[in-house]
């Protein structure tokens, strides 16, 4: 009887740890509808022959500091039409960790000499999803531990139109995934957004309507059926000037908020930006503290 307990307490805490890690997925970094679009659709990776080396962490703020970290670490090259780059990141969350190491490619095509470019990327990851065993107490030999454990390759692929005014992006993600394997996965099934840029003297003000189709675990229910996807959408706007200094704010439909800015030193950016849960558990929910550092090639 008390080793049911132990065992059901063990549980009681992944399905906690879990619903921590759905509002991060909910609520991703700031940046990433920014500088680091990327992540979300692999077309953007060397875009306009960007060459740099992007590092990123995400920290809660407060009593909960340890229960969510996420770290970044990517790369890009563009050289004519053509971008690759390679990256790194980690996220754990209480007793699980996620891990992937990927590659990415884009091909930028100029259609007109006004700029208009239509880019096509595509990514290839290694992902692995890990417990800690030191940290679990109960029964180790339990089997349901295995499923929780997995790796294998994955891949993301997407396209993004951008002129001077517009840009409009769609990638479809976790090709490989099967919808009862998700654990800690962090990108979008589907993203989409679009945006427009207003120039005024030298500011330049851009909001965006922003689409996500978050994946959800099924293996967390009883009968280990996959549950429907959930479907958010982000508004967001942006205040840029002389590609200096910029604000942005996002607000999506699971009620959460994020600020964030960003300022430019030579061929360092510094982007700083905090996440509020939804207003109903903002007493008790977790708010994710991000600093991010880019170096530029050129």
């Amino acid at each position: 009887m008390t080793n049911k307990i132990r065992i059901s307490g063990v549980f009681l805490a992944i399905l906690l740890c879990t619903g921590v890690y759905t509002y991060g997925q909910q609520a991703p970094v700031i940046s990433h509808f920014f500088q680091q679009e990327y992540l979300f659709n692999p077309a953007h990776i060397g875009k306009g022959e960007n060459k740099g080396i992007d590092a990123l962490l995400r920290r809660p703020v407060g009593s909960n500091k340890d229960v969510m970290r996420e770290s970044y670490l990517y790369g890009m090259y563009g050289f004519g039409k053509h971008g690759a780059g390679v990256g790194f990141n980690m996220n754990n969350n209480g007793i699980f960790k996620h891990t992937e190491v990927g590659m990415m490619y884009a091909f930028h095509l100029r259609l007109d000499e006004a700029g208009n470019t239509l880019s096509m990327g595509t990514n290839v990851q290694y992902e692995q999803d890990q417990v800690d065993i030191d940290a679990v107490r109960g029964d180790l030999a339990d089997p349901r531990f295995d499923d929780y454990d997995r790796s294998g390759f994955d891949a993301n692929i997407g396209l993004a139109y951008t002129s001077s005014h517009i840009s409009v992006n769609v990638a479809v993600n976790n090709l490989f995934t099967q919808g009862n394997d998700y654990l800690m996965q962090l990108t979008p099934n589907l993203y989409g957004n679009i945006r427009y840029r207003i120039a005024v003297q030298d500011m330049e003000v851009t909001p965006m309507v922003a689409y996500r189709q978050v994946p959800k675990k099924g293996r967390h229910t009883e009968d280990n059926t996959e549950l429907d996807p959930r479907n958010i959408v982000d508004f967001g706007v942006s205040a840029a000037w002389n590609n200096q200094f910029a604000i942005y704010a996002m607000y999506n439909t699971e009620r959460s908020a994020s600020l964030g800015l960003s300022a430019a030193f030579q061929r360092f950016e510094v982007q700083v930006g905090y996440t509020m849960p939804p207003a109903d558990v903002r007493r008790v929910g977790i708010h994710g503290m991000d600093i991010g550092l880019r170096y530029r090639w050129q």
